[in-house]
């Protein structure tokens, strides 16, 4: 994490860092990236008092030490940034799907927030982050506060991802039980079938190192038919579709 040289950055309110965050404890990122937008502009309005020659300003540079016009411009210049993935998929707080357990969800909810010292174009943006000494009240509260919202989102990630991996292998495993049932019952009925060409060889099961399995059946004279596991929604859904393109 970025640390910032004054020390009040260290304490934060815990209910103004839950303004950048939902219910679940994790990111609102608009709202964080709105925030990195009112920070950016308040230093930027420094940067241009400063240029006219403003006092308060040029004090506030002195006292970080900047002397030359490379240090100057370094002093006005984001002192880190925070970042997620190019391709990460946000996903926007759902108490519905919270509720439900989702767990394709609750892995987007725990993306990654990244500090970076340099800017970069490899990444999507969050916020800059200032030296505290050129930010007015206003944004300097909201940098910090927006800093502890980002702490509280990326303690709990962890948390998170690992409630997603319990409710995907619960769910995998209770769909596993439920194909060996329905393909057992399917393969059974087939070998058994009175002048069934369909031997024990014919049947050929692929059990992957994740998901559920599938059977294959090569059907003499004829070509491969495979049993994969479907959930009655799934079910219901490719009904309605089929419904829906017939009208």
């Amino acid at each position: 994490m970025i640390i910032l040289n004054n020390t009040a950055t260290k304490v934060a309110s815990v209910s103004a860092a839950a303004d950048f965050l939902d219910a679940d404890k994790h990111l609102n990122l608009k709202k964080a990236q709105a925030a990195g937008t009112k920070i950016a502009a308040a230093a930027e309005r420094f940067a241009k008092a400063h240029a006219k020659g403003d006092a308060v300003a040029a004090k506030q540079i002195t006292k970080l030490g900047a002397k030359t016009a490379k240090q100057i411009e370094k002093a006005l210049k984001p002192i880190g940034y925070y970042y997620i993935g190019k391709k990460a998929k946000v996903e926007a707080y759902s108490a519905a799907k919270a509720k439900k357990g989702d767990a394709t969800y609750l892995r987007k909810r725990a993306i990654r927030v990244m500090s970076r010292k340099n800017p970069s174009d490899a990444y999507t943006l969050v916020a800059p982050i200032y030296n505290n000494a050129i930010l007015n009240k206003e944004a300097l509260a909201i940098q910090r506060d927006l800093i502890k919202a980002i702490e509280q989102h990326s303690k709990g990630t962890e948390k998170t991802k690992a409630r997603a991996s319990e409710i995907t292998q619960a769910t995998q495993a209770t769909n596993t039980a439920d194909f060996r049932k329905s393909a057992d019952l399917v393969v059974s009925t087939l070998l058994g079938a009175a002048g069934s060409k369909i031997k024990q060889a014919n049947i050929f099961e692929s059990a992957p190192m994740r998901g559920v399995p599938a059977v294959y059946i090569n059907v003499p004279g004829a070509g491969v038919l495979v049993l994969r596991h479907a959930t009655k929604a799934q079910l219901a859904a490719a009904k309605k579709a089929a419904t829906t393109t017939k009208e």
